[in-house]
């Protein structure tokens, strides 16, 4: 397990069962496909990895002639390139075959070994990296911080947690890695969804020449498979050799005994697929540990601080007292601005009482006036004055530009179907606060209103709203589909490049659903101040309200949908 105070793994049993399935499935397609394998490895382990495929029910091919790599590269439906074994002549092959693999966009797995302890093939495998990335990554701790830039370790030993190669693994997804597998007591698998944990294995590998050499090879057989994708091959990949080491170690008084049980557990398992039971399957959650966060923070002495521009909900579910939770939840120093004092709870909107638009500003001034705001959260404004008072404050605040990250939560209606802002407000919406948000955080039928027309309860409906919305004007758009029926809870978001993300997440069943929409934006808010980028902020934030839901997802002691935040999760510490 990881130390509390570097990185906290949750169990979590959607993920878990999610993950069995896969394995199930893969371990079958195995069978069925038999995928040929092109290694480039290690002399060392040639014959293991070799055995550690045929064994699983792939076909590995150890070719290491230039011009036959280039032929195979095209042909294998999975490679692995392992450096373990470096000289020029195998520098060139190992080149040739990935380029044919990168031009022909078909999956490869690169294990970096001893990259940042030895300079010739550290400074090749980092010239790889940036023109032609590998589908996955799998190393220790120290290769993956040293292929994103940073210090190495002691040749092939990792000198640093696996936790402590976050920040690296997220820099290589940046680059065009789409999966990276950490090595190490725990496992970890880090993907644009998030980071998965997987608590496998057994001590004993640490004593045996060539397991991660395996588990490389057996990631390049899985991601060669019809329909998987490099994030699921790792995983799956990670679970089946790991599960194995712990049926090996059963019997096994030592290294030797282990390398063939290894072999045979292979096998079985993969003979043995139906009878899979539950895997300890976690997700880590960065917005607790301090390797997470940007490093311009471990120099800054002051806190992260967000900001709230909303209206409250005695009931403290939603609305300002929900925003002030969350940041609170997320170790970030809130700050905030009253718009209007609703009397509501979770059976409805009683009344309303707006402010002032000059006391709205004077508060907005007054915070900036004492804090440095890292990033800013608006929910419900209601009135067409308090959005053109909001807009014209924000604007001074920013000399004429926004003065922070600006998340916008455009509250028009409440879930009990109460309008929460004026019709004449809209059209000021559009006009004067998106065009100063990083973000719009619309739901389906926010996203409607703002668009004047019905949006199908599809993906492809909100991936066509999301765009529109950008088409509009809208920086950045999160369209949520919470309210769509199906398994998965699926959101759609688009960056300013236009890229589409389509972000799923098992669908919690829980009555408690008051202030979703607040808790949600207020964490993209609270992880954006930390540092984090867009999509990991979003994605993080995800992950944080889907913990809430779970934690609290039985307990009711309200009328009507309880809040979302029953229970801070438990990702965090008291």
């Amino acid at each position: 397990m990881m130390d509390d105070d570097e990185v906290i793994a949750v169990a979590d049993p959607h993920a878990a069962e999610e993950a069995r399935c896969s394995l199930q499935r893969c371990l079958q397609q195995v069978q069925q496909q038999h995928p040929l394998v092109h290694c480039l490895t290690n002399e060392v382990v040639t014959n293991v990895t070799a055995n550690a495929l045929l064994a699983c029910g792939a076909s590995p091919l150890m070719v290491v002639d230039r011009d036959e790599c280039r032929a195979l590269a095209a042909l294998a439906d999975g490679m692995l390139i392992n450096i373990g074994t470096f000289s020029a002549s195998r520098a060139d092959a190992m080149r040739q075959a990935i380029e044919v693999r990168h031009a022909s966009n078909l999956p490869w797995v690169l294990d970096p070994v001893a990259v940042g302890a030895l300079a010739p093939r550290t400074e090749w495998v980092l010239s790889v990296v940036a023109h032609c990335p590998p589908s996955i990554v799998r190393g220790n701790a120290s290769e993956v911080i040293a292929l994103a830039g940073g210090e190495g370790g002691r040749g092939t030993d990792s000198t640093v947690q696996p936790c402590h190669a976050l920040p690296a693994a997220r820099q290589l997804l940046t680059q065009g890695v789409n999966a990276v597998a950490i090595s190490g007591e725990t496992d970890l698998i880090v993907t644009a969804d998030g980071v998965l944990a997987v608590q496998h294995g057994h001590a004993l590998l640490t004593r045996i020449t060539g397991a991660g050499c395996m588990l490389g090879a057996l990631m390049a057989a899985v991601a060669g498979l019809k329909d998987v994708d490099a994030g699921e091959a790792a995983l799956v990949a990670t679970l089946w050799f790991t599960l194995a080491a712990e049926r090996a170690a059963v019997s096994a008084q030592g290294p030797g005994a282990l390398m063939a049980g290894l072999l045979d557990a292979l096998y079985v398992l993969a003979e043995e697929s139906t009878t899979l039971s539950s895997l300890r399957v976690g997700r880590v959650f960065a917005a607790e540990a301090s390797s997470m966060i940007p490093q311009r923070r471990a120099c800054d002495p002051r806190p992260p601080i967000a900001m709230t521009i909303a209206g409250t909900d005695p009931t403290g579910g939603a609305g300002l007292q929900a925003d002030l939770s969350t940041f609170r939840a997320l170790k970030v120093f809130g700050a905030s601005a009253i718009t209007a004092v609703v009397a509501q709870n979770t059976l409805g909107v009683n009344d309303v009482a707006p402010l002032a638009p000059a006391m709205i500003k004077a508060q907005i001034e007054a915070v900036f006036e004492d804090l440095d705001v890292d990033a800013l959260k608006i929910g419900m404004l209601g009135q067409a004055d308090i959005v053109m008072a909001v807009a014209e404050c924000l604007l001074e605040q920013g000399d004429g530009h926004p003065p922070c990250d600006i998340v916008l939560d455009p509250v028009m209606v409440s879930t009990s179907g109460h309008a929460l802002l004026m019709a004449d407000a809209e059209c000021l919406l559009w006009e004067r606060l998106v065009p100063l948000a990083s973000l719009i955080t619309p739901n389906l039928a926010e996203a409607e209103a703002l668009l004047g027309r019905d949006i199908p309860p599809t993906p492809e409906g909100l991936e066509a709203a999301a765009l529109e919305l950008r088409d509009r004007g809208a920086r950045q758009v999160l369209v949520k589909g919470g309210h769509m029926e199906g398994r998965l809870a699926l959101d759609v978001f688009v960056n300013e490049q236009g890229d589409v993300h389509r972000l799923s997440l098992p669908r919690v069943n829980t009555p408690n659903t008051h202030g979703t929409g607040c808790v949600l934006s207020s964490a993209i808010t609270a992880l954006r101040a930390q540092g984090h980028d867009w999509l990991e902020a979003i994605t993080l934030a995800r992950r944080f309200l889907q913990e809430a839901l779970q934690a609290g997802q039985s307990e009711r002691f309200t009328l009507g949908h309880g809040p979302c935040l029953i229970h801070l999760p438990r990702l965090l510490k008291p």
